[in-house]
């Protein structure tokens, strides 16, 4: 089988247990040939409804920006283990959510939750202002947040909504971490 095959199955391989609303939804290793694949598949969907451009714009950015966490920030998990990677493009009422889930070492989130939530305290300006005093001091992560981060929630404009769960499957040093981004 060869690379599309596998992520067409992994994409689609439970799809009749997706709600309606859920347009995209991938569970499998999130590797660079899987974002490509994810892009060009939320890319082809909103230009068939011919989404605006510049919802189109945040949506692919966002949605970059979660992909590049989980590929830099994922613990290695061997072979035998549940790999925690989904995506989903869900469209609702309010727009669409881009949402991501990967396994954290659970020492990690005491710090994530604390630079989350200090940024969603922070409006456009301050927001702004983080953003370039962390590019011009070339530290892309402080006590404050990391640029994905900072990216994600100002070209949203919106919280970015998160929690961490135990994972079953593994040892105590894991928790699972969702990100959901709406636009």
């Amino acid at each position: 089988m060869n690379k599309r095959n596998n992520l067409t199955d992994a994409a689609y391989l439970f799809r009749a247990a997706i709600p309606k609303n859920i347009i995209i939804s991938f569970i499998g290793v999130i590797n660079s040939d899987a974002e490509t694949y994810l892009i060009k598949q939320v890319e082809e969907y909103l230009d068939s409804i011919k989404c605006r451009e510049n919802t189109k714009g945040k949506i692919i950015e966002i949605m970059i920006e979660q992909l590049q966490n989980i590929l830099h920030h994922s613990p290695k998990l061997g072979d035998d283990q549940l790999n925690g990677d989904i995506f989903e493009l869900e469209k609702t009422e309010k727009g669409f959510i881009i949402s991501t889930s990967n396994f954290i070492e659970k020492r990690k989130v005491a710090a994530l939750t604390k630079r989350i939530d200090y940024l969603n305290t922070l409006n456009r300006d301050e927001l702004n202002k983080l953003y370039q005093d962390i590019l011009n001091n070339g530290n892309a992560v402080r006590e404050t947040a990391g640029l994905g981060l900072i990216d994600m929630r100002r070209k949203s404009g919106k919280p970015i909504f998160f929690m961490f769960a135990p994972p079953s499957t593994l040892d105590n040093n894991y928790s699972l971490f969702t990100v959901k981004v709406l636009v």
